[in-house]
């Protein structure tokens, strides 16, 4: 009798996990899914300003499921367009404001540069006691919504008189570099990508990272698992069609987050063309002050890109 309590038990168990197994492997199939072409764009102006170096405009658009999704946008100041132009995607931690960061080291180069919102981030942040859980719990909804809405933004921006259609770049940091890898090899219409400070990987990024192995988030056990619940984003998992366009990595050789084995499996997965730049620095970019060259080398690259004019790398560890 105990026996057969047992094998009931034990199948009952096997059933749970066989059917636990089948709902993520339909889940993960929807991964970076979702995106339909030629649907009818909507573009909704929010505000312009004229800055010292750059003009300012923020907007919405509608997204695949009639989302309005912020916008913030830097173009060049006292010159005619269309401009080469430049999508960025955040890092994890931040929002669209970051811009205002960094768009004087861009526009002023000839370039038109727009960051979307992020689904669970600034406008789009779900408030209360357990926003932060919600967040974490919706990376890979976060993850596919960045493939899905920011080529319905190319077809948004790629019709608008400022944007040159023929020549329009992704830029991911961070988390931006994750989720913009799978973008870029699904959207041909962008002619390279800068990614910075990012990896693939995502089993190296939880078991070398320096950062999860100090902060004590439960050991081998639980790095494992959360790399078996993020391994449908990892960007190593979509490189396929990304060669024939150039791309250029920046990485931080002291990156507490991203390790450089993490670094290095996107760096190889990836075809040419593509060039590699290291910098003695971390994520952050606080130490030996480098934080700047990210934007100054990317727009330099750039520029070599669109024939504008010549400037120096720096060069490669």
């Amino acid at each position: 009798m105990r026996f057969k309590k047992t094998l009931i038990t034990l199948g009952i168990v096997l059933v749970i996990f066989i059917g636990l197994n089948s709902a993520k492997a339909y889940y993960d199939g929807q991964v970076y899914q979702g995106y339909v072409p030629n649907q009818p764009t909507k573009y909704t102006e929010r505000n312009t300003i004229g800055e010292e170096s750059y003009i300012s405009k923020t907007f919405t658009f509608e997204g695949i499921d009639g989302t309005q999704i912020p916008v913030s946008a830097a173009l060049p100041k006292d010159k005619q367009g269309p401009f080469p132009t430049i999508i960025m995607l955040y890092g994890i931690g931040q929002k669209m404001t970051f811009l205002e960061d960094i768009a004087e080291e861009i526009a002023p180069h000839g370039f038109a540069i727009y960051m979307m919102e992020q689904y669970l981030r600034g406008e789009r942040k779900v408030e209360g006691v357990a926003s932060d859980l919600h967040e974490f719990g919706g990376l890979r909804e976060r993850a596919t919504l960045n493939a899905v809405e920011t080529r319905r933004l190319v077809d948004t921006i790629s019709i608008r008189p400022e944007v040159d259609s023929q020549s329009i770049y992704l830029w991911g940091v961070s988390f931006g570099t994750i989720t913009g890898v799978p973008t870029f090899a699904q959207e041909p219409r962008f002619k390279g990508a800068v990614f910075s400070i990012g990896g693939g990987d995502v089993h190296k990024m939880f078991t070398d990272s320096k950062s999860f192995a100090e902060s004590g988030t439960g050991g081998k056990l639980m790095n494992s698992m959360l790399a078996w619940y993020l391994k449908p984003i990892d960007p190593i998992l979509y490189t396929d069609n990304m060669s024939g366009r150039p791309i250029l990595f920046q990485n931080a050789e002291q990156d507490e987050i991203i390790p450089r084995s993490a670094a290095e499996a996107l760096h190889n997965a990836v075809g040419e063309p593509k060039e590699i730049i290291w910098y003695d620095t971390d994520h952050e970019g606080k130490i030996n002050d480098q934080a700047v060259n990210y934007f100054k080398d990317g727009v330099a690259w750039l520029k070599k890109q669109e024939g504008m004019e010549e400037e120096t790398l720096e060069p490669a560890a």
